[in-house]
């Protein structure tokens, strides 16, 4: 073995490489796993060089760098000492999730949370990567295929938890992923890189063969109950009409004993209480423009004559009286203001695009909801009273003495006859200005029609392809336990961390197993090495039904 230990200029180990037997190093073991912390830890004689506690120290194999990390234990025992160096995932436990929030007032600060919208988890892991890098976690991210395809999940609210956490819970999402560090890459920061069992971005598969290869241990089983055949994603949306919730479920494959995952994306199941709503209705109708029967409704004065009277004629912008008879009548025509819409302050509203709202007491939600104005209508309203001698129905006088009692734009008297006939009668007219509260809305509703109000909220839905990609990325047979076989050199180092394991020589379903590695450990002074199968710690819940989950502030969407 050519390994040897360097720390960092101006340390009580400086940057000189030195050999094991050098430093006094009686035991050595390196560890490297999945979401977890990667270690290198040495056990000294008294009086050999130890490292300063938070210096960097790097672990060489000839020229190829196989560690990189910070020294974060120095304990003495008796007359020994063990120096445990840690790498970047050290770090990733113990610094605080962190993004800038924005509050209802436009303030903008530093929060124990980070949100992630509905959209490509791959995206999310990244996003979630810069910024603990931006926070002071030594590393590098990888790029491209470094960080392989995933798939789209619904939106993922992360709080009060450690950046390692945070990415243990964007993975728990996807159980065939796993995390390593390459320490090979020179001068530069370790880089984190995520890999996936299946996919576009499969990990390769490794062979080791029993009575060939130096296997030392062995005792591997297989986890039939972490196979799902079918992913079921209940959650609720609103009806069209009403905006009541309703169930629903998004789902993948065929369901078999045993292999059924159902995962909550939003519904009473993961939350005791949604926020209060209602689900009020209005009865509206418009019409294009003002009509007489809502003017009479809506003007204080014409709706007090018109309960005592029964009211007649309507709005208008002129009046055309006859004088004289036959042929030789002469017509005259008086003009009046015509009809105008203003808000409170005056200023005038066109109605173009709007519509005039016939029904009383319009909600708020609805203004809201149909951008409505309340507004004046004036303009002209114009009554006439016929006295007939030959049965005509007439508007009953004391209603027209009543009104011309009030304030009047114009009256008249006509005493004529009509074109080809003798009978004589008096025609009396009257015009007064209306004004009148309405509203204006940009919805057309030209028959009667109940809505509801707007919902101050929605549910929260699986994407598209989420229940698919969640059912493959679970749609094998895991298999767990341990493989210790005798190595004089760090054989592929941290590598098989992104790889999968074969077995043949043995039971034949372990030949095509693809077992995942969660842990690879390293005895350096002894050519030891243990192969750990099976989910990372951080993801490993013993049994699916806990293994993905919701949070319930991820339930609903503030509108």
């Amino acid at each position: 073995m050519a390994f040897t230990i360097k720390g960092e200029a101006g340390a009580s180990m400086n940057a000189t490489a030195r050999t094991f037997s050098q430093l006094g190093i009686l035991e050595c073991q390196l560890k490297f796993q999945s979401l977890s912390d990667d270690t290198l830890t040495w056990t000294s004689r008294p009086g050999a060089i130890l490292p300063e506690l938070g210096q960097v120290v790097e672990l060489l194999d000839g020229a190829t760098r196989r560690f990189w990390g910070n020294v974060t234990k120095l304990r003495p025992r008796g007359n020994r000492v063990t120096v445990e160096v840690s790498g970047p995932w050290w770090w990733m436990t113990r610094i605080k999730l962190s993004s800038n929030r924005t509050d209802p007032n436009g303030g903008t600060d530093t929060r124990a949370q980070y949100l992630f919208p509905t959209g490509d988890l791959r995206g999310m892991v990244i996003d979630l990567m810069d910024r603990a890098i931006a926070e002071d976690v030594p590393m590098e991210r990888g790029t491209g295929t470094q960080i392989a395809e995933m798939y789209d999940v619904s939106k993922v609210t992360l709080s009060d938890m450690s950046y390692a956490a945070a990415l243990a819970k964007l993975l728990s999402k996807v159980p065939d992923s796993g995390t390593w560090f390459d320490y090979g890459t020179g001068s530069t920061l370790p880089r984190l890189k995520v890999v996936r069992r299946g996919g576009a971005d499969a990990m390769l598969e490794v062979a080791l063969e029993v009575g060939t290869d130096p296997i030392e241990e062995l005792d591997i089983q297989p986890r039939l109950d972490l196979q799902i055949a079918r992913v079921e994603l209940p959650f609720l949306d609103r009806h069209p009409v009403t905006g009541k919730p309703r169930f629903q479920k998004q789902a993948s494959g065929t369901a078999a004993p045993g292999k059924l995952q159902i995962v909550t994306v939003s519904g009473p199941e993961i939350v005791d209480q949604l926020p209060l709503e209602d689900f009020e209705s209005y009865n509206i109708q418009t019409a294009s423009g003002i009509t007489a029967d809502w003017v009479k409704k809506h003007d204080p004065q014409l709706a007090a004559l018109n309960e005592q009277y029964g009211i007649l004629g309507g709005v208008a912008t002129s009046v055309t009286t006859y004088s004289g008879s036959g042929i030789s009548r002469k017509a005259t025509t008086r003009t009046f203001p015509g009809i105008k819409f203003r808000r409170d302050n005056g200023k005038a509203v066109t109605i173009t695009g709007k519509y005039l709202v016939l029904t009383d007491n319009v909600p708020d939600w609805a203004m809201k909801a149909y951008k409505g104005v309340r507004v004046t209508v004036t303009g002209t309203w114009v009554w006439q009273w016929k006295d007939s001698i030959w049965g005509v129905s007439s508007t009953p006088n004391a209603a027209f003495r009543a009104m011309e009692a009030g304030s009047i734009t114009g009256k008249g008297k006509e005493s004529s006859v009509t074109v080809g006939e003798t009978s004589f009668y008096d025609n009396e007219w009257l015009a007064r200005p209306f004004s009148a509260q309405g509203v204006l809305i940009n919805t057309k509703f030209g028959n009667p029609k109940n809505v509801y109000k707007p919902w101050d909220f929605d549910f929260l839905s699986p994407p598209a392809g989420m229940a698919s990609g969640l059912r493959q990325a679970q749609n094998w047979v895991p298999w767990e336990g341990t493989i210790r076989t005798v190595h004089d050199t760090v054989s592929g180092h941290n590598l098989l961390l992104a790889r999968v394991i074969n077995l043949t020589g043995d039971l034949a379903e372990c030949a095509t197993m693809k077992a995942m590695v969660k842990a690879v450990s390293y005895d350096l002074m002894r050519g030891r090495r243990t192969i750990h199968l099976g989910s990372p710690a951080r993801l490993d819940f013993g049994t699916a039904v806990g293994r993905v989950a919701n949070a319930p502030q991820d339930v609903v969407i503030i509108s």
